[in-house]
């Protein structure tokens, strides 16, 4: 079976140095023979990043996705150079920003489980890779009514990526009712595009922001304070996997951000997520919403229950965040516009 990258590689070179496909890595989860973590890489193989064996079935590494994938990244290169955007450019990044969020593995377990539960309730099931594929197709017209922003990285300090590079953000608690809110309310998305750019969309009824519609000259916001770039950061590392990612001889910095991280919070799991191999939690979740037998229920209680519950910490920690993002509250309405989305709708 093939390694296959649900980071595309061709992000990840947006990080690295001309013709060096290298960057810094730290792992939240690994360790070593001692029990300790081990340190990060300052020069860790693209090639080897963001990736499992077999992941998708191929799903991911095949010519046409490829192209695709370079497509995007040469669209991204556009935004990171300051250059108008056309509208085959805005259309790929758009792709890019879904296809991304959801090839992750968390995307891929969360509608695994969802299909499971679907199926034991006598509903109709559905696969993952059609829901990656469905919602990438429709991302152009929906993004468009986002307002769009470049935020330019004026310090020292790189922003840094992950293997959940695009940060989908709501400051709503999840037990709120999705019925009474439009899938792009209240949303905030922030993609680092390089070590100096990031991209920013948010909800024009939220925020005092215009909905790009279309416009390819994208407006920047220079940001100097190191601080600032901190919190963006902070997301990368609150919202990933298991790997963060930096330009090269940055892999001590990335290691100081998780601990730190872990330090604000009751233990290391919110942060770090179930320290198991991916295909244990694939197979937690699926026990847990399933009638399972016997030696599913002794495999449950003995190891996988713990994994549930560390990735509900995991989750836990998202929704207890606020990221304090200047740049960002500063553009909050005190009072959300009501019907902006529903105009868009009928």
């Amino acid at each position: 079976m093939k390694n296959e990258h649900y980071v595309p590689q061709a992000y990840l070179r947006l990080f690295a140095p001309e013709n060096d496909d290298r960057i810094s890595r730290y792992s939240l989860v690994e360790k070593h023979g001692g029990g300790d973590y081990y340190h990060p890489k300052d020069y860790y193989p693209i090639q080897k990043a963001a990736s499992a064996t077999g992941f998708a079935d191929e799903l991911f590494e095949n010519p046409q996705t490829t192209d695709a994938e370079e497509d995007m990244r040469n669209a991204l290169k556009s935004l990171d150079s300051g250059d108008s955007l056309s509208e085959s450019e805005l259309i790929w990044i758009s792709e890019f920003l879904l296809f991304q969020r959801d090839r992750t593995p968390r995307s891929k377990m969360f509608h695994q489980t969802m299909g499971t539960l679907n199926e034991a309730l006598g509903g109709q099931n559905y696969d993952w890779e059609d829901v990656v594929h469905h919602d990438s197709k429709h991302a152009f017209e929906n993004l468009m009514m986002m307002g769009w922003r470049v935020i330019e990285n004026h310090t020292e300090l790189p922003f840094f990526t992950s293997d959940f590079p695009v940060v989908w953000w709501r400051d709503v608690h999840p037990d709120r009712d999705p019925n009474t809110m439009d899938f792009f309310e209240r949303v905030e998305i922030y993609c680092p595009i390089g070590p100096n750019h990031l991209l920013m969309l948010l909800d024009p009824a939220t925020f005092d922001i215009e909905p790009l519609h279309g416009d390819g000259d994208i407006p920047r916001i220079e940001v100097s304070e190191r601080t600032e770039i901190w919190k963006f950061n902070l997301l990368q590392g609150l919202t990933s996997f298991r790997e963060v990612f930096a330009p090269v001889e940055y892999g001590d910095l990335l290691r100081v951000m998780i601990e730190k991280m872990c330090d604000a919070f009751p233990n290391k799991e919110y942060v770090r997520g179930p320290h198991a191999e991916m295909d244990e939690i694939e197979k937690a979740r699926e026990i847990a919403v399933k009638v399972p037998t016997p030696s599913e229920q002794r495999w449950y209680r003995e190891k996988g229950k713990e994994i549930i519950l560390d990735q509900q910490k995991s989750a836990n920690a998202m929704w207890g965040f606020n990221h304090c993002i200047d740049t960002v509250e500063e553009l909050r309405f005190d009072t959300p516009k009501r019907g902006y989305w529903e105009q868009y709708r009928r």
